[in-house]
């Protein structure tokens, strides 16, 4: 389905109708191959790969799509689809990740305010307006030459996985958006310190200022894998375990979160359910693992945590670039 066949049938303003036509074509598979691009978090002995999609989430075919705008409602709901429905198990992204996708991204895009006037600020919810700030992206993309698969970021901001969204009395109702990255504050006096020392700096902030049905065309969808390949550099070991398990744990969240144990996926959002049980990666959401190993994907983590540095619970102690080759799904 070519995106500009579809985006003229749909509403001009966002709201539940808009949103409801995006999910409907997710559900009915319209939507481009997420690439997964490998990004490496080294904590002592262990290194973690983390797919990270290369570009924001498009409905349409190759040479005619389009980034959808998305609420954090919205987000999860895609994300849930893909990974019960679609056998793409996925997450929104952290600050952490989304500062690590722009830092090893093949191409830096600079972000593409469109609120110059009143006016535009108070359309920037329309469906035109994200569909120009979308040709915006694939016009820089010609113009440098980049391919399909290769890691692009400032394609938008995210709506992040945060335990403050977990700890507000309010944030299911709340989202809690990043990003729009730049080098250093010189390219941007405005902007503000990135979530981590090498996220450089962020026209916005981590903040929970937009309610949960909030879009603009600057919330696009970037998504990372469930699935996280670690290895023992000493020994050459290597296992599978769940982003989604390590994230809530106090030792393994280092390789995802500035901010300690996070769940990951929007509390205002229940748990998807598929016909045969499958649930989405991180449902439900406990605030503390079982013990003594209880759950497959919390015991995978065990055997791992010997490997790991005593560190601030929180704190990446390296990060590097993965060499390895994209995977489409």
């Amino acid at each position: 389905m070519r995106a500009s066949d579809w985006w003229p049938t749909l509403p001009a303003d966002p709201g539940p109708a808009r949103n409801a036509a995006i999910l409907d074509a997710v559900r009915a598979g319209r939507y481009l191959p997420i690439v997964w691009c490998p990004v490496e978090v080294v904590v002592g002995q262990v290194h973690a790969l983390i797919g990270v999609s290369s570009d924001a989430f498009r409905i349409g075919e190759p040479g005619d799509a389009w980034r959808i705008p998305v609420t954090p409602i919205l987000a999860q709901q895609i994300a849930d689809e893909l990974s019960v429905h679609h056998a793409t198990p996925c997450l929104l992204p952290t600050a952490f990740l989304d500062d690590l996708a722009w830092n090893k991204a093949a191409v830096r895009l600079p972000p593409h305010p469109m609120t110059q006037t009143p006016e535009l600020r108070r359309t920037m919810g329309k469906t035109a307006r994200s569909l120009e700030h979308s040709a915006w992206i694939d016009a820089q993309l010609r113009q440098l030459g980049s391919e399909e698969g290769f890691l692009v970021r400032n394609v938008g901001k995210i709506w992040a996985n945060t335990p403050g969204l977990w700890i507000r009395s309010d944030g299911g109702q709340k989202g809690a958006n990043y990003g729009w990255h730049w080098t250093t504050p010189q390219h941007n006096p405005e902007s503000y310190p990135a979530a981590t020392t090498f996220g450089g700096q962020v026209t916005q902030p981590l903040a929970y200022a937009h309610d949960a049905a909030h879009t603009d065309y600057s919330q696009t969808l970037t998504l990372v894998a469930d699935d996280v390949q670690l290895t023992n550099h000493a020994s050459g070991e290597t296992g599978l375990v769940s982003l989604a398990a390590m994230a809530l744990d106090q030792e393994m969240c280092r390789f995802v979160s500035h901010e300690g144990p996070v769940p990951m996926r929007h509390p205002g959002v229940p748990c998807l359910v598929g016909s045969d049980g499958t649930k989405p990666p991180g449902c439900p959401v406990p605030w503390s693992l079982p013990s003594g190993g209880s759950s497959g994907k919390v015991a995978a983590l065990e055997p791992w945590k010997r490997f790991l540095p005593v560190a601030v619970v929180g704190t990446a102690i390296g990060v590097a670039v993965a060499v390895a080759v994209a995977r489409k799904v």
